[in-house]
């Protein structure tokens, strides 16, 4: 359905503009996804995964560097993030249930990591990928 969607906006930017500009938006696109996607901290060690994501906290979206491993989840923020007093955070995997979930755009996925000591569920803003479905299938044999 999103791919349904992108493809709507592509034929609707070049009915409205040509399709030389849609073309070209869709070239420099290509171009600034990358600096979305950037690394923003260290990858913990043993990672099965790790990506950038933004840890979500009410009112605030702090950017940062999630990895999952085998038995814990950790988030290293940015440097951005560490100016605005984040620190590391680290779940166990053992004491704590992962999920995903569709995002807003096209390309988001929402991972909720709920410790079972009843404390509120912590929530990452990532972008999906074929390296998280196959991180995600590897948890999931793990249990």
């Amino acid at each position: 359905m999103r791919l349904l969607a992108l493809g709507s906006f592509f034929l609707a930017l070049s009915r409205a503009v040509g399709w030389r500009w849609a073309v070209l938006a869709t070239v420099l696109a290509i171009l600034v996804i990358p600096l979305a996607l950037r690394s923003k901290g260290p990858t913990a060690e043993g990672a099965v995964w790790s990506a950038s994501a933004d840890f979500l906290t009410p009112g605030h979206r702090l950017p940062g560097q999630l990895s999952l491993s085998d038995d814990k989840a950790i988030w290293t923020p940015s440097h951005h993030s560490e100016r605005h007093g984040a620190v590391v955070v680290g779940v166990s995997l053992a004491k704590a249930k992962i999920g995903f979930e569709a995002g807003s755009a096209l390309l988001d996925v929402i991972i909720r990591l709920s410790p079972d000591d009843g404390t509120e569920p912590l929530l990452f803003l990532t972008h999906r990928s074929v390296r998280l479905r196959h991180a995600a299938r590897h948890l999931r044999e793990r249990e």
